[in-house]
């Protein structure tokens, strides 16, 4: 089929979203912005050895990697169970 997906779908279905049906924009919105927070993130620990991604700098901090879980923790609720992009 010559069917285009918008740029939003497109850009949701890339990040390893799957779509049924047509997208909302606003949610596809949201998907897409939070791709690129995903992406500016994992560049910002991209120098870090995976030893440094699994220290705890402070008693009261949480190593890096935690971070990283509760952040895709977050991304599922917001982007599958929120806004139905499952």
């Amino acid at each position: 089929s010559s069917r285009r997906s918008s740029p939003s779908t497109s850009a949701a279905r890339a990040a390893g979203w799957g779509t049924i049906g047509p997208v909302n924009p606003e949610a596809a919105a949201i998907a897409e912005r939070l791709d690129q927070v995903r992406r500016r993130t994992l560049a910002l620990i991209e120098p870090l050895a995976p030893a440094e991604l699994e220290r705890q700098a402070d008693p009261i901090m949480s190593p890096p990697l935690w971070d990283l879980g509760h952040i895709a923790a977050y991304e599922e609720l917001w982007l599958v169970v929120r806004l139905g992009l499952g």
